[in-house]
């Protein structure tokens, strides 16, 4: 615990915000990573049934499984698709918008207790003049902290949200491509 205290005195105010930041990027982290384990096991059975027993038929029994019951609606080749897109994006895409507020706003939060710190060492100097040097240093360093602080919050944040985008753009590409090529086996029987 000394060492938060440590580095919260070193970086000043701001540090507590960017505290609640990570917080809550490792809770978003840790249940967008539990949600898409639920989802993949999900799947792995979905695609198992396709595989075995077709499209349609799989689609019928996996009623715990989003896109399954987009399928087996089928409500035409526009609508299913459009809820597809949406189906996923709410299973897969959940937070995103929570990842990018992060993945933004904690080098901001950085660059204010930057900001800060720089304003408290210019008053210190001059109330006490150059010849206290020691204010400057200790000034620099809270600069330095929650500015790094910051970026340490939102690089991780930020190649996650990466991460999530390509997953549910490759799902909603992998769903649709699924869906269409069942139509297009039924065309041609």
């Amino acid at each position: 615990m000394t060492a938060i205290a440590e580095l919260t005195e070193k970086g000043g105010f701001m540090m507590w915000p960017l505290y609640a930041t990570a917080i809550a990027c490792l809770f978003f982290m840790f249940e967008r990573v539990q949600a898409l384990w639920k989802f993949r096991k999900r799947e792995i059975a979905f695609l198992q049934d396709v595989d075995a027993e077709g499209l349609r038929v799989a689609a019928g029994r996996a009623d715990q499984f989003g896109p399954a019951r987009v399928i087996a609606a089928g409500r035409g080749v526009d609508a299913t698709l459009a809820q597809l897109t949406e189906v996923l994006e709410r299973d897969l895409g959940r937070f995103l918008h929570a990842f990018a507020a992060i993945y933004k706003g904690a080098p901001l939060m950085g660059l204010l207790g930057a900001t800060l710190g720089i304003i408290k060492v210019f008053r210190k100097l001059s109330v006490q003049g150059l010849e206290q040097m020691e204010y400057f240093a200790g000034g620099i360093s809270e600069v330095l902290v929650a500015t790094a602080t910051g970026l340490a919050i939102a690089i991780p944040a930020l190649f996650f949200a990466f991460y999530l985008n390509g997953h549910l753009a490759r799902k909603i590409s992998q769903y649709e491509t699924l869906y269409l090529g069942e139509l297009e086996k039924e065309r041609t029987r």
